[in-house]
């Protein structure tokens, strides 16, 4: 019988319905239904991590991140303030485990429920991209070339090539072989054809889990640097605030000496379980089109109430510690590539941008919520000594409550310690 050829869909059917698109793209966050099985990576990845979190402080420090702490050291070989990996602890705040691509130097356990939920999480992800793309009026792949080196993890092998025991010739091979990785790196070509092991050639994508002390700890209003982020959290605390609608344009009156009423305060609203939520990159590569999310975690004060009241119990403040009575959530920030250029033209704009110069721009002229308080403190004033700014605070905040978006700068840098990384976001 013959019959006509049918060509294959141009792309993928849409993953987000319309109504949930355009209230991701106007607002920067929607509330998402993940699939069973995420749901159910999500569930074990929560059990491992507070079976981790459970351990005695002593034990979790063996993973913080640092250099020379002797052979029972189990974290990643990075610099001691590096909070984008590792574990790290903000005494009275937080405890978090931060992972990437490599998933080397990690707890036991933790690797075996991380790999296929980076998997599933990045390619959920990458297709929401795709939406964003044709919701642009972009090509749905518009976004591949930006992500591609994120959406798989490694196989958790750490490969030290510093180790001893090799004669002159090992050492000058691998020294070339370092030269031509970085090479291939600038150029955006894959590592010899084999997947990046080494921590150092970690792409920006992370995976992180937060412990929120009970009645304490939270971030203040921020935006993310990457593309899109999923947080599934468990327990109230995550916030987001919506984009204010447009206005009414306010008619002048002459024999009026009254300024205009200011705009209506744009509320803070409990965030879906789920959320995916926007960052400064997606914002920049959309020439500004897409909002970033704003967003925050606060303490909720029936929780504060109960744990003021059991700082005079220790039998109820032993209780209450259990990582399972805390607040917790499972960050997974998506982020654009650092290797070699990326074209603008693919998102409507003109020309190129080197992808470590766009993400480097973008990272250090932001402040690191997830750094101790003294280091936030100190960010924060270099910011304004750069920029000239004295309250740098309180206008973020009225310009949010404006409705203006603050545009994520990509030729202006802050001159800070580029040693400090983290969650890198807006100047809240």
């Amino acid at each position: 019988m013959d019959v006509d050829f049918v060509p294959p869909p141009p792309r993928p059917p849409p993953l987000l319905s319309p109504e949930s698109l355009h209230h991701l793209c106007t607002h920067g966050y929607v509330g998402l239904n993940l699939p069973h099985h995420l749901t159910e990576e999500y569930d074990q990845l929560l059990a491992t991590f507070d079976a981790f979190f459970a351990q005695p402080a002593d034990t979790k420090r063996l993973y913080r991140p640092g250099t020379g702490l002797g052979p029972e050291h189990l974290g990643p070989p990075t610099s001691a303030t590096n909070t984008e990996r590792g574990y790290n602890h903000i005494d009275g705040e937080k405890e978090y485990l931060t992972l990437r691509k490599s998933m080397t130097h990690l707890p036991p356990g933790i690797y075996d429920a991380a790999a296929p939920l980076w998997h599933d999480t990045a390619h959920l992800l990458h297709r929401i991209l795709g939406d964003i793309g044709v919701y642009l009026g972009l090509e749905p792949t518009a976004w591949d070339s930006v992500v591609a080196d994120s959406l798989e993890p490694s196989d958790g092998v750490y490969e030290d090539k510093k180790g001893g025991g090799k004669d002159e010739k090992e050492k000058a091979k691998d020294e070339r072989d370092e030269k031509e990785k970085a090479k291939d790196e600038r150029d955006g070509k894959a590592v010899n054809g084999r997947q990046r092991t080494h921590p150092r050639d970690d792409p920006p994508t992370l995976l992180r889990l937060f412990r929120y002390e009970p009645g304490g700890g939270g971030a203040e209003q921020h935006r993310d640097l990457g593309l899109l982020t999923l947080c599934v959290c468990w327990g109230k605390g995550l916030q987001v605030r919506p984009q204010l609608p447009p206005q009414p344009p306010v008619e002048s009156n002459a024999s009026s000496q009254s300024p205009p009423p200011p705009p209506p305060p744009i509320p803070w609203l409990d965030a879906p379980r789920v959320t995916v939520m926007t960052g400064d990159t997606l914002h920049v590569l959309s020439s500004y089109r897409i909002p970033s999310a704003q967003h925050r975690v606060v303490v909720d004060p029936k929780e504060a109430a109960e744990s003021k009241a059991n700082d005079s119990n220790e039998k109820a403040k032993t209780e209450d510690t259990s990582p399972s009575k805390s607040r917790r959530s499972i960050v997974f920030a998506l982020r654009s590539t650092t290797a070699g250029d990326i074209d603008l033209t693919t998102f409507g704009g003109y020309g190129t941008v080197g992808a470590r110069e766009l993400y480097d721009n973008i990272r250090k002229s932001r402040v690191n919520i997830n750094a101790n308080k003294e280091t936030r403190a100190v960010m924060r004033a270099e910011y304004e000594r750069v920029h000239g700014k004295g309250k740098v605070k309180e206008v973020e905040e009225a310009e949010t409550q404006s409705g203006k978006q603050p545009k994520a700068d990509i030729t202006e840098s802050m001159d800070g310690d580029n040693t400090i990384e983290g969650e890198l976001v807006g100047v809240a």
